[in-house]
């Protein structure tokens, strides 16, 4: 009788352990669809932003599209937009979800390190977790942000800008999330430099035609 006990306790033990074991390989199925589903919507709103980037010359526009295309993949309270001219920042475009304003203003573009960083590394830098680092300067428009990722904008790889984004809520972005806004990041910076092109050509189509009626 002793036996059955024991050899009863060990078949439950086993059953527990397979029990364990088959729902852990369906968290993991599941998990791997997600990312699946993930990768797929990414790629999509990816060729979406293409699109978008090649179909118009208004950068504006196309910036704020950008914007709203990000948030299909990326959850952000505070995303923004900023291009480098010499050592200043500007901010040039943005969306705020915590009652804020997103107002063209210019600052050193070292003045925060982690835009500085950003700049002169030329990939994006994630803060997880803002009250841990002190790479970190909060500002009137940054209250409440909790996890904080900017990336740069690269144009024939040297950096024009940055685009930075930020949330509230208590989860954090993640590497895979940077790396998300630095594939978008270069849509950006390609949005704006075709802009940059479209008006430059426009100036000097402009000077010709004065220069014709002149002659």
């Amino acid at each position: 009788q002793i036996i059955n006990i024991v050899a009863l306790k060990n078949d439950m033990a086993d059953r527990a352990q397979a029990e364990a074991l088959l729902r852990q390989s369906q968290q993991d199925v599941e998990a791997a669809l997600q990312r699946e589903q993930q990768r797929r919507r990414l790629a999509e709103t990816l060729r979406d932003v293409a699109a978008i980037v090649s179909g118009s010359l208004e950068q504006e526009r196309v910036v704020d599209l950008i914007l709203g295309q990000l948030e299909a993949v990326i959850p952000y309270h505070r995303a923004t937009v900023s291009l480098l001219t010499g050592s200043m920042l500007t901010l040039i475009a943005g969306r705020d979800k915590m009652g804020g304003e997103v107002d063209a203003y210019a600052f050193p573009a070292d003045k925060y390190p982690i835009n500085a960083q950003a700049l002169r590394e030329k990939r994006p830098v994630l803060i997880a977790d803002v009250a841990l680092d002190r790479r970190w300067h909060d500002t009137i428009f940054t209250q409440g942000i909790r996890s904080f990722m900017v990336a740069p904008l690269l144009a024939q790889d040297a950096p024009i800008g940055t685009l930075a984004v930020g949330r509230v809520d208590a989860v954090p972005y993640t590497d895979e999330d940077a790396q998300t806004v630095f594939a978008f990041a270069s849509q950006v910076a390609m949005a704006i430099r075709n802009a940059q092109l479209h008006a430059e050509l426009g100036r000097r189509m402009a000077l010709e035609l004065m220069t014709a009626r002149q002659i």
